[in-house]
């Protein structure tokens, strides 16, 4: 299968720039961490946004390089609202490459945006999130009988558990 025809984009001046397929047309930056930097792109064959992840010299440290494919392996058994799916994984447009770019779910934002927002989070807040983590099936797999994970919570007296009084607890 021939390789699409790809491109140079350039999200931040400070980096390398993205070599990604020419179908995907820049929004804009997202962000950036310890691991690369994520953009915003439209695909213009499907008009879709999605969220492309640059992760530079991915294979230049063995550690990093094992938590970038558990990174991967993870995300692609991932099927939730709330959670970033892979889609793709940009192939290598030649067998020595140093980077990855991973083709993502665009979401609204981050938990860590919503965490350090200027707004005050409230107590339905908490409870929202709260019931985003308890409703992923992976959580309701884990916590079957018989596994080493419980969740245990202590009711206010109205039958309704309050947040800070819910932990998961892990045991051998």
């Amino acid at each position: 299968m021939p390789l699409e025809p790809m491109q140079e984009v350039v999200v931040d001046p400070k980096l390398k720039p993205f070599l990604i397929p020419k179908r995907y047309e820049l929004v804009k930056k997202l962000g950036s961490g310890a691991y690369g930097c994520v953009a915003s792109f439209k695909d213009a064959t499907t008009g879709e946004k999605v969220a492309v992840k640059k992760i530079q010299n991915a294979y230049a440290d063995v550690i990093d390089g094992k938590r970038i494919l558990r990174e991967i392996r993870l995300m692609r058994h991932f099927k939730h609202d709330n959670v970033s799916r892979i889609r793709d994984l940009i192939p290598p447009n030649k067998p020595q490459h140093d980077d990855i770019y991973i083709v993502m779910d665009l979401m609204e934002t981050d938990l860590h945006r919503v965490i350090h927002s200027k707004q005050p989070l409230t107590e339905e807040h908490f409870q929202y999130f709260l019931y985003q983590i308890l409703k992923t099936p992976a959580l309701s797999i884990t916590c079957r009988p018989g596994l080493p994970f419980g969740i245990h919570s202590r009711s206010t007296g109205a039958g309704v558990p309050s947040v800070d009084r819910i932990f998961l607890t892990w045991s051998r």
